[in-house]
């Protein structure tokens, strides 16, 4: 794979009617990575505690939890050197209430598109039906980073952490993500998250053969023949996964 920025499909995905209407790709691919700074929290209005007690009401599935998030209020300028995020810590729900009168209220989040050489496949992540955002689609395993100092299962090292444990969580694996991993930055504005993603991990054929899904989704086994047949039918996937795949195979 290329390390280079490869700008001539940036800009023809980002230009594009299926990838640009949804989101940008702001940073990368490359090997840094953006830093992140949280600025306390935002404080919420009694109305807003009230929507947040409904939201969490609402949740379709009984097994979600409220953690806590990276929430942006302003996006960064994408061409900082070095790029830093400024996030508040707020769970999802109260980010959620936030949006009723807020423009823009971002969650941070990490994903990580998963290979393995030795089956000639990708692994990837069918979305539960009662995903709040593209129920059933294809996408790379991954989700929304827990900041540090905010509970039992914060991703205490940085948001590389974040990657890794929802691997963990969504298909039972375990991986290592080497620092000479490819990374991309997408503002995804549709759906208003800033996500970090890890383009290619290579694990074994026992780690893919043993994922097992939950009630978040199910990992399923693309094979390298009939990838693309698959990615031709971009209806299937969530934009920024079908992005990730696209990335990665420049």
């Amino acid at each position: 794979k290329n390390a280079d920025k490869p700008l001539w499909l940036i800009n023809l995905l980002n230009n594009s009617i299926e990838v640009g209407n949804y989101l940008q790709i702001v940073y990368g691919p490359g090997t840094s990575e953006p830093q992140f700074k949280a600025e306390g929290s935002l404080k919420l209005s009694s109305r807003d505690l009230e929507r947040k007690k409904e939201i969490i009401k609402n949740f379709k599935n009984p097994n979600y939890t409220d953690d806590a998030c990276a929430a942006v209020l302003v996006k960064p300028k994408w061409n900082d050197h070095p790029l830093t995020i400024r996030y508040y810590n707020n769970t999802y729900a109260e980010i959620r209430a936030l949006r009723h009168k807020e423009k823009y209220v971002g969650i941070v989040s990490a994903n990580v598109l998963i290979f393995s050489e030795e089956l000639k496949c990708i692994a990837i992540h069918r979305r539960s039906n009662d995903s709040h955002d593209y129920p059933s689609a294809l996408h790379t395993f991954g989700g929304a980073f827990i900041p540090p100092g905010t509970g039992p299962r914060e991703d205490h090292s940085g948001i590389r952490r974040a990657a890794i444990r929802e691997i963990f969580e969504e298909a039972d694996a375990g991986i290592h993500i080497p620092d000479s991993t490819r990374r991309v930055l997408i503002d995804e504005f549709e759906i208003q998250f800033i996500q970090l993603a890890y383009l290619g991990v290579n694990v074994s054929a026992e780690q893919v053969t043993n994922m097992r899904g939950n009630w978040e989704g199910e990992p399923i086994q693309i094979s390298f023949d009939d990838l693309g047949e698959e990615l031709a039918e971009i209806k299937n996937w969530t934009p920024n996964g079908w992005t990730h795949v696209i990335l990665w195979l420049e």
